[in-house]
């Protein structure tokens, strides 16, 4: 027979949780002071240093990249993955949201399909 996984205790979680939100504040310092050098600039289409996100990526996504099952291979994953739902309605519209907050892919401006908001010129599709 096999041996049942072993159950974490109550303290054993808790002081996980205390290393990840120590390791995630570590990691918003260096990535402050990486933001606040002059020679770095914030740029949203390209790596910055040889990095593999943008830097606006690391500051969005960054608390779901610390935990162990996303980290950073998981977050290009879903940079680079495509979804298309159909219908946007009760359900439809909480999972895009979800997926466009998880950092899924790009969405693209249209001169075909223009959004209705305010932020949207003639300058945004190129013209």
């Amino acid at each position: 027979m096999s041996a049942s996984p072993k159950r974490r205790t109550i303290e054993e979680v808790e002081v996980e949780i205390e290393r990840t939100k120590l390791k995630l504040h570590q990691l918003q310092a260096e990535l402050h002071s990486l933001t606040q050098s002059p020679s770095v600039q914030l740029n949203s289409d390209s790596a910055v240093d040889g990095l593999p996100l943008p830097l606006e990526d690391y500051l969005r996504y960054g608390r779901q990249m610390i935990l162990s099952k996303v980290g950073l291979s998981g977050q290009l994953k879903l940079r680079n993955a495509s979804v298309l739902v159909i219908g946007a309605g009760g359900l439809g519209c909480p999972a895009l949201l979800y997926l466009a907050r998880a950092g899924v892919g790009e969405d693209p401006l249209s001169s075909r399909s223009p959004r209705k908001d305010k932020q949207v010129t003639d300058g945004s599709f190129g013209y």
